[in-house]
Order: C-alpha cells, then sequence, then structure tokens
C-alpha cells in the first residue's frame, strides 16, 4: 500500500491556519459573550469589525516579521498595534463611523494577548533552520547558535528539503565563488528566503559586526546636493508652520526664566 505523503510545507501551513483559526475564534467567542450583556447595534457591529480587522492585521504583520532571522517579533507588536489603531482611527473620522467606546476598550485588551497567544503557539511549533554560506562574519552566529544557524561545508540543499529551510544568510560584502553564486540563484529560483548575514548579526547581538564592516566610499560620505535642500526646506517650512504652537510656549519659559533668573553672579 502506498503510504500517502505529507510534505513539511503542508504541515506548516495546516499549523498556521488552525492557529489563525484557533486564535480568532477564541477572540469572536470573547465579543461574543461581552456583546451578551448589552443589545447589539451598528455603533457595535462597526466596532467588531473594526477589531478583527486590527487582528487580522496586527497577526499577520508580527508573522511576516517572525520570518527575520534573530528578531525580537514581540518587541514590534506595540508600534504595530499603534499604527493599525491610527489608521482605523483615520477610518472611522473620516467616514463619520459610529463606534462603541466599550468594545474598543475590551478589544484593546483582548487583541494584544490573543495575538501573543497566537505568536506563541506558532513559535512552539515552528522549527526555524539556516544555512551560512562559509564567507564573511559567520562563525560568532555558527558558533553560539549551532543547533539554529547550520554552516554550510559545500554549496547544496543535500538531503535537506527545500520547504524546511528557515532561509540562507551570506554576507553581500564579499565576492564569493561562482559555484557559491550558483547556489544561490538556485535557492532563489526555488523561493527560498535568502539574507544578508550582517543584519541578521545585527538583530541577534545587537550591534554590527564591527570587523567586517567594509570601507566607506568617500563619495558617498557627503549627502547629494538634492537631498540637502529638500531637507532644509522641510525642516524650515515644519519650523514656520507649527510656530504658532511652539512659539508662545518658548516665549513664555524665556519670559519667566528672566523674571526668576538673577543673571550671572
Amino acid at each position: 500500500m502506498i503510504q500517502p505523503h505529507y510534505s513539511p510545507e503542508k504541515q506548516s501551513k495546516s499549523k498556521i491556519f488552525l492557529t489563525h483559526l484557533f486564535t480568532l475564534s477564541l477572540s469572536t467567542l470573547a465579543f461574543a459573550i461581552y456583546l451578551n450583556f448589552e443589545s447589539p447595534n451598528i455603533n457595535k457591529t462597526n466596532s467588531l469589525i473594526a477589531c478583527l480587522a486590527t487582528f487580522f492585521s496586527g497577526s499577520y504583520a508580527l508573522y511576516k516579521l517572525g520570518r527575520y532571522p534573530g528578531s525580537k517579533t514581540l518587541l514590534n507588536l506595540p508600534s504595530i498595534m499603534i499604527i493599525i489603531a491610527g489608521f482605523i482611527a483615520l477610518i472611522f473620522t473620516s467616514l463619520r463611523l459610529d463606534y462603541s467606546r466599550g468594545i474598543f476598550t475590551f478589544g484593546s485588551i483582548i487583541i494584544p494577548l490573543a495575538i501573543i497567544l497566537q505568536h506563541r503557539i506558532l513559535k512552539t511549533n515552528k522549527k526555524e533552520q539556516y544555512l551560512v554560506i562559509p564567507f564573511g562574519c559567520y562563525k560568532k552566529l555558527t558558533d553560539d547558535h549551532a543547533h539554529k544557524y547550520e554552516l554550510l561545508s559545500v554549496p547544496g540543499f543535500g538531503t535537506r528539503e527545500e520547504v524546511s529551510i528557515s532561509g540562507i544568510l551570506f554576507d553581500q560584502h564579499v565576492n564569493l565563488p561562482s559555484n557559491w553564486q550558483q547556489f544561490l540563484a538556485q535557492a532563489a529560483n526555488k523561493q527560498v528566503p535568502i539574507y544578508d548575514i550582517n543584519q541578521a548579526y545585527e538583530s541577534v547581538y545587537g550591534k554590527s559586526p564591527l570587523d567586517h564592516l567594509p570601507e566607506p566610499d568617500s563619495s558617498t560620505l557627503r549627502p547629494h546636493w538634492i537631498y540637502r535642500s529638500l531637507k532644509r526646506l522641510l525642516e524650515s517650512s515644519a519650523i514656520v508652520i507649527t510656530s504658532p504652537a511652539w512659539a508662545p510656549l518658548v516665549l513664555f519659559f524665556a519670559i519667566a526664566i528672566k523674571l526668576e533668573s538673577k543673571g550671572p553672579a
């Protein structure tokens, strides 16, 4: 009898789908329980749709950010939620939609907790495995995290399945031999993610690999004159536009300091 074959890619997608379904059901159940205490209306309906959209957007953004090697994904959650909340607020304000403060308050607590729970479940079921090309600043990364970053000795996947590889790390500042360049091209054609090992190093250790930084080009040290001119124009415009807001405060504090301070001895 022929045994059915389940690829790692299908298993991974199934786990992701089930996790999304579970956390969405949990969030919807929480909102349904909350709505049972009050009669539903258009305000609550709009707010519920906005909360579910926030959950989907936040979980998707966190999932995408979590695919990058060494990323501290949950640290991005507050900024993600602020951006999405600002976008939702802009839509409600522009379209003058009715909303429920109670549901938004309830959602501001439930949605981050549901996203964190979903992230933890995915993180538990996810096995990250990166292949490292042996050129550039790879040694510390592969020595400290050998279980996660596997150093290649020859170009190729060997007995590994491409779908089980989280990505390939290489130093883009190093001129690779032709056989390694061909391997990267083949990996890109097979849709295997390829990352710069210097950026992965920064994500893991919080600093740049100073021993392997390229020499700066003197021509790139000074910004282009167009950039400098536009920057000066934008800064001057911002100062003029916002001056009605900060100029009275500056004047007030200047007068207060003048009245309180005796000046130099």
